[in-house]
């Protein structure tokens, strides 16, 4: 629907000169080129999640964060139309014991639950 080009999969990727994505295949990985814009889908593949220790937590405590301001473009949404839903009908209401059969067969015909 994007008019972009896909890659599932992904287990490495590369930005430099274009979109390079490692995918893997049968007997390796294949090394996939796309343009940019394109939709990526990645795969944790066989990389091991690493858990900071308290020495490095306690230096990225202390570590400047460099702060930039950037500017917001101008939108590229239009708004075209904003309407309410549809108001729901009224509910049903059941009392006695009489109604007892009624819901029953509505809960068994029409809501398929028992």
């Amino acid at each position: 629907r994007l008019g972009w080009a896909s890659v599932s999969n992904v287990v490495g990727i590369d930005f430099e000169g274009g979109v390079h994505a490692l995918s893997p295949v049968e007997g390796g990985n294949a090394r996939v080129h796309v343009p940019a814009p394109a939709v990526i889908s990645c795969d944790k593949g066989d990389l091991k999640v690493r858990k900071p220790n308290v020495r490095g937590i306690m230096q990225a405590k202390k570590a400047a964060v460099d702060v930039r301001v950037v500017a917001a473009g101008a939108s590229t949404v239009r708004v075209v139309a904003c309407s309410l839903p549809p108001a729901k009908p009224a509910g049903k209401s059941y009392e006695g014991g009489a109604a007892a059969a009624d819901v029953a067969r509505l809960l068994r015909e029409e809501a398929n639950v028992l």
